[in-house]
């Protein structure tokens, strides 16, 4: 159970439920640490392979980073939406992003987010985009208490900011 078996030079397959969540989400925390840059990659792999074969635009995401935080010789935006806060409201968690200008779901429906319940268990969530904000709901839970994105190590994201760039994993507990 929640195993990664290597099938090949570059072949993975998942059995059961090996989240990756908490690893990526511990990456976004390290941000606030000096000197630290991060690029969002689940767009540009496959849930086959945990490594993007697109070396380049992995690349030009880091290099992009570095440009902005470090040399100051660029002025576009570098990351995707990165998790602010979260604030429940009655049944819902509005969940608010930096680096979100533009903020939109490449897909119809806004995937991948989950909330807990009191109890500690996770359930899909249905998410909506207003004013900048994402309205996170499930019918399963009454009284919402954290909310999360993209756990699961074959989520690739749906949310992105303007410039293409898809929001980070996250926790809000």
């Amino acid at each position: 159970k929640d195993k990664l078996y290597l099938e090949g030079p570059s072949q993975y397959r998942y059995d059961g439920v090996y989240e990756v969540g908490i690893v990526r989400d511990q990456q976004r925390r390290s941000l606030d640490l000096k000197n630290t840059g991060m690029a969002m990659t689940s767009d540009i792999c496959t849930i086959e392979d945990i490594h993007p074969q697109n070396k380049q635009d992995v690349g030009v995401r880091l290099a992009n980073i570095a440009l902005k935080q470090y040399y100051n010789v660029l002025e576009e935006e570098v990351y995707g939406p990165l998790f602010e806060s979260a604030k429940i409201v009655r049944n819902q968690i509005h969940v608010r992003f930096t680096h979100d200008m533009g903020l939109a779901s490449k897909e119809k429906k806004i995937k991948l987010f989950e909330i807990s319940d009191d109890d500690g268990r996770w359930y899909p969530a249905d998410a909506k985009l207003k004013n900048g904000v994402v309205l996170v709901s499930s019918k399963e839970v009454k009284n919402p208490k954290t909310v999360r994105y993209a756990w699961k190590s074959t989520d690739i994201a749906t949310l992105y900011n303007e410039v293409g760039l898809p929001a980070s994993t996250f926790t809000s507990e």
